[in-house]
């Protein structure tokens, strides 16, 4: 859920220099709600053999929304929106399949 919610960042107008606090206040709340699930998960769930997926899962989020953190210095504003939606689509797409991959991958191991 946070991650959705870190996509809102991404529609957020930066024309107006004082939005930019409100996309780094997002894309902040989004790590602290994920880094505090991940708490919560790994104490419900800890396991003696190391990650489990729901913590791989966590990993792959934080690092999600690390990667949604950009500059955009020196575009104009539809260049930079553009980029914006690149970004997005890139981060959406790569965070899916990787998922994807993870629950497969550990739902094959457990047949």
């Amino acid at each position: 859920m946070a991650f959705l919610l870190s996509l809102v960042s991404y529609f957020i107008n930066l024309k107006n220099p004082t939005m930019l606090t409100a996309r780094i206040g997002m894309i902040s709340g989004a790590l602290f709600a994920v880094a505090v699930n991940f708490r919560t998960a790994t104490t419900a769930l800890s396991s003696e053999e190391g990650l489990t997926m729901v913590g791989l899962i966590h990993i792959v989020t934080l690092a999600a929304i690390v990667a949604q953190t950009r500059i955009e210095h020196g575009y104009s504003e539809e260049a930079a929106r553009q980029f914006d939606r690149r970004v997005m689509l890139t981060v959406v797409t790569i965070y899916v399949v990787f998922n994807i991959c993870l629950i497969g991958f550990v739902w094959l191991r457990n047949m």
